[in-house]
Parts: structure tokens; C-alpha cells; sequence
């Protein structure tokens, strides 16, 4: 690690204990393009926080469904008719009188769909800790951790250099993006936790009565917090390669 990247840790001891933790890193957001030619960010913070008591990460992808022999459907239904008949009902008749129709002879056109693959969703990981003061030195420990994630999740506001800008932004202020987040587990030891490379911190949640009350220790500190972390994968995952779903 860099010898002037801030570190953040909590228990304080957590390198030392041997417990299992989760390291979130931040760093300098990266456009898809400078990854592709390998450029690796710089890094800016780390934090390793003890294993969280929940841990939630969701995979879904999207399917759009469609009737492709929707048409062929309906003239097999017809074809009881005359040709005339026929005409009419794919032609001129409204959708309300064939369904009637259709009622009428107890019989409906199979509308032969098939789930069409549209695209993966970007993934969610959402982590909730539960931080409790036991003394001064992990109170001001939480403090930092929690002022360090809000700092780094927000943009950065600017000023726009052209008149350009000043008149798109409406303000000549434009934002910078914010940090981007990597999160693993150690140790890993595969045991199936997801690949975070890079991901948006989307949501901060900080219950200030994780023991159920408010409640103040000698040195000002809350005494239990629950932080809840949302993350947002910043792209797409595919089955392999460099964004592939379990690391290239």
C-alpha cells in the first residue's frame, strides 16, 4: 500500500486478529476505455471492516418475451371460416370481437412465445455492519470510516472551463465523477463472494441506534451504529473474459 493512502480499519486490531473482513478500496473513477487498455486506477483509500451480518448481492438478467408465430396463429384459428370471414377478422374486425369469437368457438390461438435474451442487469451488493464503540480509539475509528465512505461516494464540483459548459451545466459548475469501489473478502479462500472490480457506492444508510436506542458513550461517540452500504456495478458482467463475472 501507498505509505500516504488513508487506512481505515475497524476493530482497530483487524490486521492483527485474524478475523475475517471485507476490504472496500477507493479509488479514482477510470472510463471504460482506460480499462480496456489496462490502465489501473489510483488508488486513494482502504477499509477493512469486520464481516458484516448481512450480505446481499444480486444477479439478474433481462429476457423480453414475444410471439413469433403470432400471425400464423390467428389464420389457424380463422380458417374455420369462409374465406371471406377470414379476411374480416384479420383484417377489419377489432381485437375485442376476435377475442369474443375466439370465446364463442372455445378455442384461443397459441400465441407460441419465446423468451428473447435482452441484456444482464448491473449487479446490487448491499452490506450491513454492525459497529459498536468499545472505546475512544474505535469511536474515532467509526467516525473516520463513515466521513471517508459519504466523502469519496460524492462527486467533486468543478468549474467549467468554456462558455460551452457554463451554458450545458447551467451554473459554470460541472461534477467530477466520485470514487469508484473495489470489494473482496479475506480471506477468500473461493468461497463464492461475488467479484466487485468497480462499483459505485449508490447508498450509505447509517442507524444511529444499532442497539435498538440512542445511546452515548462517556467520550461522545454512539454507541452502536448500523451501516448499510449499497454498491452498483459501474458495467455490464458477461460470462468471461476482462468483465467476466468471476474475475478475468
Amino acid at each position: 500500500f501507498e505509505a500516504d493512502m488513508p487506512s481505515y480499519d475497524y476493530p482497530v486490531d483487524i490486521q492483527s486478529s485474524g478475523v475475517p473482513f471485507i476490504l472496500i478500496t477507493a479509488s479514482e473513477y477510470a472510463t471504460v476505455n482506460m480499462v480496456v487498455e489496462g490502465y489501473k486506477s489510483p488508488e486513494k483509500a482502504k477499509y477493512r471492516l469486520v464481516i458484516p451480518q448481512s450480505i446481499q448481492s444480486s444477479d439478474n438478467l433481462s429476457y423480453d418475451t414475444a410471439s413469433l408465430l403470432n400471425a400464423q396463429a390467428l389464420t389457424d384459428l380463422t380458417s374455420i371460416f369462409s374465406s371471406l370471414m377470414n379476411v374480416l377478422i384479420k383484417e377489419v374486425v377489432p381485437d375485442s370481437v376476435k377475442n369474443n369469437i375466439s370465446g364463442g368457438l372455445g378455442k384461443a390461438t397459441n400465441p407460441k412465445e419465446e423468451l428473447l435474451f435482452k441484456s444482464p442487469d448491473l449487479r446490487t451488493h448491499t452490506f450491513t455492519f454492525n459497529m459498536f464503540v468499545k472505546n475512544k480509539q474505535e469511536g474515532d475509528a467509526i467516525v473516520k470510516i463513515i466521513k471517508s465512505l459519504r466523502e469519496k461516494s460524492y462527486p467533486e464540483l468543478v468549474a467549467a472551463d468554456t462558455a460551452a459548459g457554463e451554458f450545458f451545466v447551467g451554473g459554470g459548475n460541472i461534477f467530477n465523477y466520485p470514487h469508484q469501489f473495489s470489494v473482496e473478502m479475506h480471506p477468500n479462500n473461493n468461497n463464492a463472494f461475488p467479484y466487485i472490480p468497480a462499483a459505485f457506492l449508490t447508498s450509505i444508510s447509517t442507524n444511529y441506534a444499532g442497539s435498538g436506542r440512542v445511546s452515548l458513550t462517556p467520550d461522545n461517540h454512539f454507541q452502536a451504529i448500523e451501516l448499510t452500504l449499497t454498491f452498483q456495478d459501474i458495467r455490464i458482467s458477461t460470462a468471461s473474459g476482462k468483465f467476466g463475472i468471476n474475475g478475468p
